[in-house]
């Protein structure tokens, strides 16, 4: 029998605050594949405003970490013609950021997705390759809504068509061997309206009932067709505020779906090495294959929480995307300079508008 794969993923900054009231509740201990493996998910991160002490903790457990970029700028169209070396810099970046600040491994952070899902064509995907990323996660499918796609690979030259449509152009038009594509296949909203991440669709649920056949009608149409992977990826936004019924709902419907026996809710590099080692329910039951994550919890890797660090603009009014004034938590001790794409590691104090450490008070 086909496995049905669930990819859960969430994008931008992991704060405190996030973290304690929805991530720590929804991957708690209890729920489990079918395998007994704990459900893991993908991050994909923005270096600004995130806790590194926290991204440490997450992958200490198990979750996967994707490149999200350094700044996540506005506007998005700025994004779709980025020279490939900024580009570059943002994304790497993140990696090298994430690296120092959260004690990762080097070549743990291997999927990317772009901001605003707002991808640069073949520089983007030329970005990918030459830095030793493994997976793009931004390219949403609208027109194989009914059947869904499988991850695939750049190892020919696609023409956009009725099977692969680039909602979100540029898309890249040249081969890229190696480098894997997991598709974001699109969501019908509340009205019906496609989206591809749930906070992005129009028709929002109004309660958790309406969340629960949101999430419902759209599972079942890839579990009663072929079993293409069933996409959840979101923002905090979408359980934030007025909308913790959402939250509710989520949790409802992960519940529901562990039960059924042939469901794995895996983060997006999981969906990648599945494609690569398919297996049946009978084998992923007894551990065999890429879903097995019963690995346990990853030793603590001299994550040391000091004093948060604190780093001030020298003109005191701030940039266009950040205060006057901003904190990072970091394992370990707090950097000269806030990092950036020109400075990721926080060092130099370069690039525009740097941030040093804020003056000594009184």
């Amino acid at each position: 029998d086909v496995l049905q794969l669930v990819i859960l993923s969430f994008d931008d900054a992991m704060t405190w605050e996030l973290y304690r009231d929805f991530y720590a509740v929804l991957f708690n201990e209890d729920r489990k594949n079918p395998d007994g493996c704990p459900i893991r998910g993908s991050f994909f991160l923005q270096h600004d405003y995130t806790n590194y002490s926290l991204v440490h903790d997450l992958w200490r457990m198990g979750h996967e970490l994707g490149s999200h970029s350094m700044t996540h700028k506005v506007p998005a169209e700025s994004w779709a013609d980025m020279p490939l070396e900024e580009y570059t810099k943002e994304m790497v970046g993140l990696r090298l950021v994430t690296e120092e600040y959260a004690r990762i491994p080097p070549g743990q952070i291997t999927g990317v997705r772009a901001p605003f899902l707002q991808m640069n064509g073949n520089n983007y995907t030329q970005m990918i390759r030459d830095n030793g990323f493994t997976y793009d996660a931004s390219r949403p499918t609208r027109q194989q809504m009914d059947t869904g796609i499988w991850p695939y690979t750049y190892d020919f030259v696609y023409q956009e068509n009725l099977f692969l449509d680039c909602p979100i152009p540029p898309c890249p038009s040249d081969a890229f061997p190696g480098i894997w594509q997991v598709p974001i296949n699109d969501l019908n909203d509340t009205k019906g309206i496609e989206c591809a991440m749930l906070d992005q669709c129009s028709g929002r649920p109004e309660s958790e009932a309406e969340a629960l056949e949101l999430l419902g009608a759209n599972f079942y149409r890839h579990y009663n067709g072929n079993r293409t992977p069933f996409n959840l990826f979101t923002h905090a936004s979408w359980f934030q505020g007025d909308w913790t019924h959402n939250f509710d709902a989520l949790q409802k419907w992960i519940d529901e779906v562990l039960t059924m026996g042939d469901v794995y809710i895996v983060p997006a590099r999981t969906a990648v090495a599945f494609m690569k080692e398919p297996i049946d329910s009978e084998l992923a039951s007894v551990g065999a294959g890429p879903l097995y994550t019963c690995g346990g919890v990853i030793p603590n890797r001299d994550c040391r929480l000091g004093p948060p660090c604190d780093y001030c603009d020298p003109t005191g009014k701030g940039s266009a995307r950040l205060p006057a004034e901003v904190i990072m938590a970091v394992c370990g001790n707090c950097p000269p300079c806030f990092p950036t794409p020109d400075d990721p590691i926080g060092m130099e104090c370069a690039g525009e508008n740097p941030y040093p450490r804020c003056p000594a008070r009184d």
